[in-house]
This record gives structure tokens, C-alpha cells and sequence, in this order.
């Protein structure tokens, strides 16, 4: 369970940092 939250969170991080980086590159 708490694994699992984990995995999620880091998805949830990656795509933050995705939509960030298309921030700064437009």
C-alpha cells in the first residue's frame, strides 16, 4: 500500500517536472 503511494507520487513529480520544463522551454 504504502509502495504503492510511492509509485504514484513519482509519476505525479514527473509530470510536474515535464510541464515545467515545456514552461521554460516556450
Amino acid at each position: 500500500m504504502f509502495e504503492r503511494y510511492q509509485r504514484s507520487e513519482q509519476a505525479l513529480m514527473l509530470a510536474i517536472i515535464e510541464m515545467v520544463i515545456n514552461s521554460v522551454s516556450t
